[in-house]
């Protein structure tokens, strides 16, 4: 009878330990999706505007530390808007005129999930500094702004400021 017990109490904590794994599990991903769903919430939508200014804005702090340099403007050009990249999804059936594939956005909480935002390309840079009437500052900002922006220098002018 003692021996049965055992078992009956044995079969019985097996039983509870897989609920109560499942129930974690359940909790876990809970957890992750809500924590998921708050950074998402949180993430800022930034416009074109508002990152144009921002470049700006710090390359200006960052070129006018420049030894010789002085006061500096500077204006940034861009092509278009930012591009977000979204998630999708493809079915595929078959029809009299061979195989249809739709493709259509991957949704979530009523939301289409984007799983990049690309930046608009820099087409042109222009500086206009107190010191840029000397040629080694005006090829040290020519050289920083080429490095911090990653473009070629063919795309920057470098004015002196009156």
């Amino acid at each position: 009878m003692e021996s049965k017990k055992r078992l009956n109490v044995i079969s019985k904590i097996k039983s509870i330990k897989k609920e109560y794994i499942f129930v974690a599990i359940i909790l876990i991903a809970g957890i992750f999706l809500l924590l998921t769903a708050t950074k998402s919430e949180q993430k800022k939508e930034v416009s074109v505007d508002e990152y144009v200014n921002n470049l700006e804005t710090r390359l200006k702090s960052v070129l006018s530390q420049i030894k010789g340099c002085g006061n500096v403007e500077v204006m940034i050009t861009v092509e278009s808007g930012m591009v977000d990249v979204i998630a999708t999804e493809s079915e595929e059936t078959l029809t009299e005129n061979g195989k249809e594939y739709k493709i259509s956005p991957v949704i979530v909480n009523g939301e289409v999930v984007v799983l990049q935002t690309t930046y608009p390309k820099i087409v042109g840079v222009l500086i206009v500094a107190e010191g840029a009437d000397s040629i080694s500052v005006k090829n040290k900002l020519l050289q920083s702004a080429s490095s911090v922006l990653s473009i070629s220098t063919e795309k920057i002018e470098i004015l002196t400021m009156k």
